[in-house]
């Protein structure tokens, strides 16, 4: 699975405004954050279109793969991030 091209994020351009909101957050590249100097969350596209974002929490070693392609499970996605880093 490739990293998410740009046109790709434009598809969640609304849900990236949100994860900007993060205070802690960098974004270093388009959809690419690090946090404390340490990548935190990227995107990646699947060949039938599907987007996913890997994120690796504080209580992880390794980042984990969330299906962020519907709009519908962002609220749940950023309440992960929520509780990591904080309220936006």
């Amino acid at each position: 699975m490739k990293h998410a091209s740009e046109k790709s994020l434009e598809k969640i351009a609304d849900l990236l405004v949100a994860i900007r909101k993060f205070s802690g957050l960098h974004e270093k590249k388009t959809g690419i954050f690090y946090r404390k100097g340490k990548a935190y969350l990227h995107f990646h596209e699947s060949v039938d279109g599907e987007l996913y974002a890997d994120i690796r929490l504080t209580t992880d070693s390794d980042f984990v793969r969330h299906d962020v392609s519907a709009s519908s499970s962002w609220d749940v996605f950023l309440g992960l991030i929520e509780k990591d880093v904080g309220a936006a």
